[in-house]
């Protein structure tokens, strides 16, 4: 049986994606008002998304949860590849060593997916994933290879999620003075981003603290302090989502098409649609394309058609 609270939150957080995703192509992060509503989202939308699939973990069949996974990444990284040589008529060899643009979340998954019960194996899981996300930093490779920055600095959000997730949930959809908080929060973070000029980078995680110009200890500290506001952030949005109620459940419960099927969308209708000097219109254009693509998306025949295909990749590797 389907959680509606958990479908809901997904829901959300599917939208904010896509939505900041369009905010992104369409306005650009030099336009201020821009940056400090991308900042805002980007502080939470996929700390609380990775907290969510953490929710929904489940200790067996890691094996195959992993080549799911990468039933899904190979061919979504072959046909956006081959998509954006199409559309910038020109075809890079760089996304041989790290995954176009979206699909680093399904790295992520792999990784966490094998990660998380060792960790729990080992013991105190939290802490460990937490000191290996701000250790992550310190290594002399380039941490946008295979993603590997953004898989460490979000694992401690899996771990979280997959350890007490469910207990936090719980506790956060049963008073409404919590979504009050939350709502508060959310208003805080955008004031944190407005006087703090934070380079988007920390927020994507994808960066060494060398990549970033930064010493040790301003690195360590940065990345742990931006993890702190994005775990109250993920607090903030599961709480909100009680007052939504069912209105995102739709969308949660397709997420998985909309995820992976909205980069296309975003690539092809961002090339006709530029506002970066009018940030209302600008605005105005993404809330619009955002819900249409959600809507459309979210059909079962997006859905069924990528199980179709992931299905028949996983029968053709187990054998």
């Amino acid at each position: 049986m389907r959680d509606t609270y958990l479908d809901t939150s997904k829901g959300i957080l599917i939208f904010l994606v896509v939505f900041g995703h369009f905010l992104e192509r369409i306005i650009g992060w030099d336009n201020e008002t821009n940056r400090i509503l991308l900042s805002t989202i980007y502080f939470v939308h996929m700390p609380a998304f990775i907290f969510i699939s953490g929710v929904f973990f489940k200790h067996k069949d890691i094996f195959q949860k992993v080549v799911y996974f990468l039933s899904l990444l190979i061919p979504f990284q072959i046909a956006y590849v081959l998509f954006d040589s199409i559309i910038n008529h020109q075809i890079s060899f760089a996304w041989l060593i790290k995954p176009y643009w979206i699909l680093w979340y399904l790295v992520g998954m792999v990784v966490w997916t094998i990660l998380t019960p060792l960790l729990k194996k080992i013991g105190y899981p939290v802490l460990i994933s937490i000191v290996l996300s701000m250790l992550i930093g310190l290594s002399p490779i380039d941490n946008y290879l295979f993603s590997v920055g953004r898989v460490f600095v979000f694992l401690p959000f899996f771990v979280i999620g997959s350890v007490y997730g469910k207990q936090i949930i719980e506790v956060l959809k049963t008073n409404r003075v919590y979504a009050f908080l939350g709502f508060l929060f959310l208003i805080f973070i955008v004031f944190i981003v407005k006087f703090s000029d934070i380079e988007s980078s920390w927020l994507f995680g994808s960066l060494s603290y060398k990549q970033s110009d930064v010493g040790m200890f301003e690195g360590l500290l940065t990345r742990l302090l931006v993890f702190v506001i994005s775990s109250l952030g993920v607090l903030s949005i599961l709480a909100i989502t009680q007052i939504f109620k069912t209105k995102f459940v739709s969308l949660g419960q397709h997420t998985l098409p909309i995820y992976l099927l909205h980069g296309f969308i975003v690539i092809v209708l961002s090339h006709f649609f530029k506002y970066q000097d009018s940030f209302a219109l600008g605005l105005m254009m993404s809330v619009f394309l955002s819900v249409n693509t959600c809507l459309i998306l979210r059909f079962d025949v997006f859905e069924k058609s990528i199980k179709s295909m992931s299905s028949l990749l996983m029968k053709s590797i187990k054998l």
